[in-house]
């Protein structure tokens, strides 16, 4: 009888696991998004260092409403880009042509996505979750 192996004990391990490796991957899921994407003194579109005097700087925590935390150069490129958008047909480098504005586009366009994920009631229902269970340190 002594060599009877538990089948209670050994669920109650698998459960354990189960829900640790569950907790991780929570984890996992605001860390990226809050250290990769959300990063508050890189740039956005390159990755790039701000510096805390940069006018795009969230030293306050968060960028000024409806702006992006882009360092000098990708601003410059941005307001080239709403230069051109605005109807101004004479782009200031040869370069910012038909597929410089597509790709301009395409970045606000997926920005805005993360935006709506981040704002999801599932995205803030995860937060909520891991704040709850303490995973956030």
């Amino acid at each position: 009888m002594a060599d009877i192996i538990s089948l209670d004990s050994r669920r109650l391990a698998s459960d354990q696991q189960a829900e640790e490796e569950q907790r991780q991957r929570k984890r996992q899921a605001v860390r990226q998004f809050f250290q990769c994407a959300g990063c508050l003194f890189k740039c956005e579109r390159c990755g790039a260092p701000i510096p805390k005097e940069s006018d795009g700087c969230a030293c306050s925590g968060r960028p000024p409403a409806g702006t992006r935390r882009l360092c000098d150069d990708c601003r410059e490129e941005y307001q080239d880009y709403l230069f051109q958008i605005e109807g101004n047909r004479h782009p200031r480098h040869y370069w910012h042509n038909a597929a410089w504005l597509k790709v301009w586009q395409s970045w606000l366009i997926y920005q805005e996505a993360i935006d709506r994920y981040l704002k999801s009631s599932e995205f803030q229902k995860l937060i909520r979750e891991v704040r709850q269970l303490g995973l956030d340190q």
